[in-house]
C-alpha cells in the first residue's frame, strides 16, 4: 500500500493542505460573524443654547441628568423600540439599538 507520501509529489500535498485550513478557518469566521449581529448606536448632548445658535458655544449649559427617549417604530404600529436613558455629567447619552429593529 503506497502512502500519501509516496503517490503525490510534496508541493501538491502542501497545497491542498493549505487549502484546508483556509476553508476550515473561513468556515470558522461565518460561524462567528453569524453570531454577532450588527447594530446602531444613537449618542447625543443635552445642552441649553441661549442664543439659539444651534450649535455648542460658550454660552451654553451641558444639562446632566435629563431624561431622553429613544423609539422606533414602523408606520402607525406600536413602537418596535423604546428605551430611555439619562444623560452623564457632561450631558452625553448613548442607546445601542438592537438588531431587531
Amino acid at each position: 500500500m503506497m502512502g500519501l507520501r509516496s503517490c503525490w509529489p510534496r508541493p501538491v500535498v502542501l497545497l491542498i493542505l493549505s487549502l484546508l485550513s483556509c476553508y476550515s478557518y473561513n468556515l470558522s469566521e461565518a460561524r462567528h460573524h453569524h453570531q454577532k449581529l450588527p447594530s446602531a448606536v444613537v449618542v447625543g448632548t443635552v445642552y441649553c443654547d441661549t442664543c439659539f445658535q444651534s450649535d455648542v458655544s460658550k454660552g451654553s449649559h451641558y444639562i446632566s441628568g435629563a431624561t431622553v427617549a429613544v423609539e422606533c417604530q414602523e408606520g402607525s404600529s406600536r413602537p418596535a423600540f423604546y428605551q430611555e436613558v439619562k444623560t452623564n455629567n457632561q450631558g452625553k447619552f448613548k442607546v445601542v439599538l438592537p438588531f431587531s429593529v
